[in-house]
């Protein structure tokens, strides 16, 4: 992630691991342990871009 705020709140973010749920091909995947960027404030979570592919 190139920057360490929330687009949508400005937040500060913090690296966790988190469970997932991604859509692929009209299939919903639930996916434990995905290393993500969590906001502090909102909650709002980010993915960087390895996790999609």
């Amino acid at each position: 992630m190139t920057s360490d705020r929330c687009e949508f709140c400005e937040g500060e973010m913090e690296q966790r691991r988190i469970p997932a749920r991604f859509r692929c091909k009209d299939r919903t995947i639930n996916v434990e342990d995905v290393p993500a960027w969590v906001c502090m404030k909102c909650g709002a979570e980010y993915f960087d871009a390895p996790v999609y592919k």
